[in-house]
């Protein structure tokens, strides 16, 4: 029962603000993280689902990603489109389960590399705010590499900007 009410959101913003939160468990873990997102990708998109996206994304990552790993923010621009790729050198998935995880009647979950435990909702709510954005969502994977998750979300809305903020913007 989410309301949608996208609004043009700095990218790389958001997604800084969100894994600063995430600091100390990084460090922990000795985890590289490379926040590659284009300094002017804006996104129309709702906050709260956004930030949830974000959150899931990144928190599955690391949950999988071993001491001395790597996690990957990656952006491109694409024609009316952000693309947005989150990556891990963690254990990955085999096909198998690619096919499963975002099938919404299909629950499934693995313990973490410290058997931390997940419900198996995490990746289906991403697909489902995605797409509520009007984005898409898909997933690359190989076993003991690591996995690619992407997703696209609408690019800033020149409409939804004031003439004053757009004066800002330029």
């Amino acid at each position: 029962k989410l309301k949608n009410k996208p609004e043009n959101i700095n990218l790389h913003e958001a997604v800084v603000s969100l894994v600063n939160l995430y600091q100390i468990g990084v460090q922990s873990k000795s985890i590289q993280l490379n926040i590659r997102i284009d300094a002017n990708h804006v996104v129309f998109a709702d906050h709260i689902l956004l930030k949830t996206i974000i959150r899931n994304l990144f928190s599955n990552a690391y949950k999988y990603t071993p001491s001395g790993g790597v996690i990957s923010f990656d952006s491109s621009f694409e024609p009316g489109f952000i693309k947005i790729g989150v990556s891990d050198t963690g254990m990955g998935m085999s096909q198998d389960i690619l096919e499963k995880i975002l099938d919404p009647d299909v629950f499934f979950s693995t313990l973490g590399l410290n058997n931390e435990v997940g419900n198996g909702l995490g990746l289906k709510l991403c697909k489902d705010f995605v797409e509520k954005s009007q984005g898409k969502i898909w997933i690359e994977s190989t076993p003991n590499k690591g996995t690619v998750v992407f997703f696209t979300l609408p690019a800033k809305n020149e409409d939804s900007i004031s003439e004053d903020a757009r004066s800002l913007v330029w």
